[in-house]
C-alpha cells in the first residue's frame, strides 16, 4: 500500500521529533517499520475534510494554488457573510495570553480587508462542549492580546478577531451570549456576555460555530435540493471522505459540485492532497507537531500542578509538624498528591518520611 520511498521519509521523520527518537530507539528496525505503516494508517488513510491537515490545505493561499483563494473566500462569504476585499495569510502564529497560559499555534490564520483577524479551527467531538468554546476564547483572545496590545496593527483600524470553528459534533452548552441572526439551526454565532471597549467600541470578538454534528439530519428532513448554501458546504465538509463508501453521499456530492465550480475544486483537492506521497509525509508532519505540542502542554500542565501541590504540601506541613520539610523537595505531582492525603487524614510524620522513602 505504501511505497518504500514513503516509508523511508515518514521513519526519517520520527527520528527528527525529540518525543518519538527515544521510542524509536527502543524498537527493533521490523517493529520501527510497523510503527510507521500503522501511523500512515492512522493519519493518511481517509481523513475527512474538516480534518487539520486538510483543512489547512485546502485554505493555504501561500501554496501557489489559486483555488484555496477561492475556497476561503467562500468560507468566509457564506459562514460569516462577509464579503473581503483583501485577505493576508499570518505566519504559523505561537501566541499566548498571557506568561502563565498555554502557547497556542494558530496555523490557519488571517488578516481580512487589514483590520479584522479570522483564525480558522476544526475540533472533533472528543472535545467537550465547555471545551471547545473555552479553546476558541483561547485562541481569540491570544490573538487579540498579542496583536492589539503589542503594536502589530494600527489599533485605529483594528475591528478585532473572530473564530470560525467547525465542530464534528452538536455543540450544548450555551453560556455564552447567542447573537445568531440566520436561519441556518446548525450555525451558531457567540460572544462573550459582557465587553466594553469605551465609547469608539468597534471590535467584534464573535466565535461562530459550525455543527457539523446536525448536517445529516438536515438533509434527510429538507432534501439534498432544499439546502441553503451554509447547509451545502457544511454537508461536503461533514461527508465529502464518505463517496467511496457510502452511494448515496457519493450522489449528493456529485449533485453539489455540478452545481457549484468550489465545491468540486474542494472535493478534488482533498483526493489530490491524499494520493500525493509529499501530501502524505505533510500530513504526517502535521500530526507529529501537533502530538508534541500535545505533549508539551500535557508536561507544562504538571508541572504547574506539581509546583502547586508542593505549595499546598508545604503549607499543610509546617502547619502540622512544624519541623523540616526539606526532605519533601523533587517529588512526583502523584507522590504530592498521596503527601497531601495523608496529611488531611493526620498521618504522623514518620509515616509520611517512610512513604518518602518508598519512592526512592
Amino acid at each position: 500500500m505504501y511505497t518504500q520511498k514513503l516509508l523511508d521519509e515518514v521513519h526519517e521523520l520520527l527520528l527528527n521529533f525529540s518525543h518519538y527518537t527515544d521510542l524509536m530507539t527502543l524498537l527493533s528496525k521490523d517493529e520501527q517499520i510497523t510503527y510507521v505503516r500503522s501511523l500512515l494508517d492512522k493519519v493518511v488513510v481517509n481523513p475527512p475534510m474538516y480534518s487539520d491537515a486538510i483543512a489547512k490545505h485546502l485554505i493555504n493561499i501561500d501554496s501557489g494554488d489559486p483555488r484555496t483563494l477561492s475556497n476561503l473566500k467562500k468560507l468566509i462569504e457564506v459562514y460569516l457573510e462577509l464579503t473581503p476585499q483583501s485577505i493576508d495569510k499570518m505566519d504559523k502564529e505561537m501566541v499566548r495570553p498571557n506568561d502563565n497560559a498555554k502557547t497556542c499555534f494558530l496555523d490557519n490564520l488571517y488578516m481580512i480587508d487589514e483590520h479584522m483577524f479570522l483564525d480558522i479551527e476544526s475540533q472533533s467531538k472528543l472535545s467537550s462542549s465547555k471545551q471547545l468554546m473555552n479553546k476558541n476564547l483561547l485562541y481569540q483572545s491570544s490573538v487579540f492580546t498579542n496583536f492589539s496590545t503589542k503594536g502589530k496593527t494600527n489599533e485605529a483600524n483594528y475591528h478585532g478577531v473572530i473564530v470560525l470553528c467547525f465542530y464534528e459534533d452538536r455543540y450544548i452548552g450555551h453560556w455564552l451570549k447567542e447573537v445568531s441572526n440566520n436561519k441556518d439551526n446548525h450555525v451558531k454565532v457567540y460572544q462573550p456576555m459582557d465587553y466594553d471597549f469605551g465609547p469608539d467600541d468597534n471590535v467584534d470578538l464573535s466565535i461562530v460555530i459550525v455543527e457539523l454534528g446536525k448536517i445529516n439530519k438536515i438533509v434527510r428532513e429538507k432534501g439534498i435540493d432544499q439546502l441553503s448554501e451554509k447547509e451545502v458546504l457544511s454537508y461536503v465538509i461533514k461527508n465529502a471522505h464518505l463517496v467511496d463508501i457510502d452511494p448515496q453521499v457519493k450522489e449528493h456530492i456529485e449533485i453539489l459540485k455540478r452545481k457549484e465550480k468550489v465545491i468540486g475544486d474542494m472535493v478534488d483537492m482533498r483526493d489530490e492532497y491524499l494520493r500525493d506521497a509529499y501530501g502524505q509525509v505533510l500530513m504526517v508532519k502535521d500530526y507529529l507537531e501537533r502530538s508534541t505540542e500535545r505533549m508539551e502542554g500535557i508536561l507544562e500542565d504538571q508541572r504547574v500542578q506539581r509546583k502547586d501541590y508542593y505549595k499546598r504540601v508545604l503549607k499543610r506541613f509546617k502547619m502540622n509538624y512544624g519541623e523540616d520539610p526539606s526532605f519533601l523537595k523533587n517529588l512526583s505531582l502523584e507522590a504530592y498528591k498521596e503527601i497531601y492525603e495523608m496529611i488531611i487524614d493526620d498521618a504522623s510524620i514518620d509515616e509520611i518520611k517512610d512513604y518518602v522513602e518508598s519512592l526512592k
